[in-house]
């Protein structure tokens, strides 16, 4: 049985907050407020998990796929780039690099979050 509070949760707007989104705020904003940071980071952290098991499901395909590619053509260097290639590979290669740049965002978050933790403490 639904309380109050979940069927008022239900009515409120939901921020569709994306790793784009998240990158954009941060490019233009100087300053973040403690609570800005905590939201950032704790869906850019889920985030990299659901996109770290896509690219685990992915890796798992790749030998398959490149067990295949191998044999049609003369070296390894070759049936990698064939691999590239193809819709896995070139999955395969976004979510590498968004999954490098979430760290880097989760990284400056941290940083950000610890330097407002001196700052509250009087460190700085």
């Amino acid at each position: 049985m639904k309380i109050a509070k979940d069927i008022l949760k239900e009515k409120e707007p939901k921020s569709e907050l994306t790793v784009e989104k998240i990158a954009e705020y941060l490019k233009k904003k100087d300053e973040l407020t403690p609570q800005e940071v905590i939201k950032f980071r704790e869906y850019l952290s889920a985030e990299f998990f659901y996109l770290g098991m896509e690219l685990a499901m992915i890796l798992i395909k790749k030998a398959e796929i490149w067990k295949e590619v191998r044999k049609k053509v003369k070296s390894d260097k070759k049936a990698d780039i064939e691999y590239e290639l193809t819709e896995y590979g070139k999955k395969e290669i976004a979510l590498k690099m968004k999954l490098k740049g979430m760290e880097k965002m989760l990284s400056s978050l941290r940083t950000t979050f610890e330097a407002q933790q001196g700052e509250a403490m009087n460190l700085y």
